[in-house]
């Protein structure tokens, strides 16, 4: 046997590569003709699996830091539905460790979903390859979650799931006040039907009403009876038109009777009104501001009623009472024009 033909040839066992002369370098083998090409063609391709599994283990690195590092929680669902990898804000969410996580099965470990609308769209996005997301309400913790899930190449899952429930609350808070100002609107509307129809039906009392600048808005029909003015010849115009010469009575001047009435929220005086003849009188006068109705003023020469805006806070049937009362039922015992 001739010298060379004792020397080992190169050995390939499942990419487990064995050089037969450690000194020779790996050039030397892979370009001689001593070993052949076989070998070198073995230490390329095992050199590129490596390269491949070390841009994989870096892409693996980077995948996992941003899982970790996002806001979200996250659960990785192999097609049997258990959990393969779980996040730290899953874990926290869960009250538990990512660890304690891995390998539990879902329907098990989470036997409340099992039914739910979280299982139908879990299921539905394994048997139909399409992303799925929607919210849900847990009732045994009363807590909300928003839920995005996404098939994977492996027939299970990717799983990306917030807690929403402040956000919620938030929002069931807004809509019930947005119910109560709704019932509250509607009861502010009725009182007002009734409030103007009161207007339009009083007959003893000149009562009409104001907008915050003094312009009339609504003559009820007492006012139109002793006061001689018409609805539509009087609706529009200031508060000043029914006083002596649109100028100042002996009480004072209609604009100072508004300030007042916004300032300390009523006017009570007596003093000369004119009607549309021309003719004077001396009138009692309640001046009221109201927070919905603008201003109301009451007079008709003699007595004065006592009128106001609604208040959830008082009690209507004693209100109404005492707005039949005229002013000659009462004594009074001070008198101040604040």
């Amino acid at each position: 046997m001739r010298p060379q033909d004792s020397e080992p040839d190169a050995t390939v066992h499942d990419a487990a590569l064995t050089r037969p002369d450690p000194a020779v370098p790996v050039t030397t083998l892979a370009s001689g003709s001593r070993y052949g090409g076989e070998f070198a063609g073995a230490i390329e391709r095992h050199l590129t699996q490596e390269r491949r599994a070390a841009r994989r283990r870096t892409i693996d690195r980077r995948v996992a830091a941003v899982i970790e590092g996002m806001s979200d929680a996250f659960l990785a669902i192999g097609p049997d539905w258990r959990v393969t990898y779980a996040n730290r804000e899953a874990a926290r969410l869960n009250g538990t460790t990512p660890d304690a996580l891995l390998g539990v099965d879902h329907w098990a470990h989470w036997p409340h979903t099992v039914g739910s609308e979280v299982e139908r769209q879990y299921r539905r996005a394994v048997r139909d390859q399409v992303p799925v997301a929607f919210e849900h309400h847990y009732e045994d913790n009363d807590v909300w979650h928003e839920i995005r899930a996404y098939p994977s190449d492996d027939g299970g899952i990717a799983v990306f799931f917030r807690d929403i429930t402040a956000a919620k609350q938030l929002e069931m808070e807004r809509a019930r006040q947005a119910r109560e100002l709704s019932a509250a609107h509607d009861k502010a509307l009725a009182a007002e039907t009734q409030f103007r129809l009161l207007v339009e039906k009083t007959r003893d009392y000149a009562v009409f009403l104001m907008d915050p600048d003094g312009v009339i808005t609504q003559w009820g029909d007492g006012a139109r009876r002793i006061k001689g003015w018409e609805s539509h010849e009087v609706i529009g115009r200031h508060l000043r038109t029914l006083y002596p010469d649109h100028a100042t009575a002996e009480d004072g001047s209609a604009d100072d009777h508004l300030q007042h009435a916004a300032r300390y929220g009523e006017y009570i005086g007596e003093g000369t009104r004119s009607r549309k003849n021309g003719e004077r009188f001396t009138a009692r006068v309640v001046l009221t501001a109201l927070k919905r109705y603008g201003m109301i003023l009451a007079d008709n020469g003699s007595d004065w009623f006592i009128s106001g805006a609604p208040n959830r806070g008082w009690n209507n049937d004693q209100v109404h009472t005492l707005q039949r009362v005229p002013g000659s039922a009462f004594e009074v015992v001070r008198f101040s024009r604040r």
